[in-house]
């Protein structure tokens, strides 16, 4: 990405980078302390584009981490949409809830508390986005399949192969790969 497009990405949201960074760095702080894999994703300041391009009302994120994600997954989503965040994590659902609790999110962000794999075949609704966080991406491919609505899109930091395979497996959906990307 070159410094012209970096620097209109920046202008055109700057509200959603600076949105919940108090959450990214307990994030952050957490998994250093602890040695997990909660990973806030670098690039979630361009799904407020995403999901208003696609008219984007419910998500489904694989793997919450505290909370980081979901918490700007609503915020993009604005106030009539739905998350819906799996975590298998005890302590990570725990401190997800708290935040979003306390960021007046609780009311449109479900954290889900188990095995994905479990919780994926009991939901229901087709999801508009379904962000993989969590877990190996080749899991959760028949779960996207029947999850993500015609015209809906799957979005995952680090399963790029993966979401190439995917597409020949299930038409009409956009599968967007995002790289981590240098601090915008």
């Amino acid at each position: 990405m070159d410094d012209g497009m970096r620097a209109m990405i920046r202008e055109a949201y700057q509200s959603q980078m600076e949105s919940h960074s108090d959450l990214r760095r307990k994030t952050d702080e957490h998994r250093a302390e602890h040695g997990c894999t909660a990973y806030p994703s670098p690039n979630s300041a361009l799904w407020s584009f995403l999901l208003a391009m696609t008219g984007a009302r419910r998500c489904l994120e694989i793997g919450c981490g505290l909370g980081y994600n979901a918490a700007v997954l609503a915020e993009a989503l604005g106030p009539g949409g739905t998350v819906h965040t799996i975590e298998n994590d005890p302590t990570h659902a725990d401190l997800a809830e708290a935040e979003l609790a306390r960021r007046g999110l609780a009311g449109r962000v479900q954290v889900l508390r188990g095995d994905a794999a479990e919780i994926l075949r009991t939901l229901e609704v087709p999801y508009d986005m379904v962000f993989i966080d969590g877990g190996d991406a080749h899991d959760w491919a028949f779960a996207a399949k029947r999850l993500v609505r015609d015209g809906g899109f799957v979005v995952s930091p680090n399963e790029g192969e993966v979401l190439a395979e995917w597409k020949l497996q299930i038409p009409n959906t956009a599968f967007v790969f995002v790289r981590p990307a240098p601090d915008l």
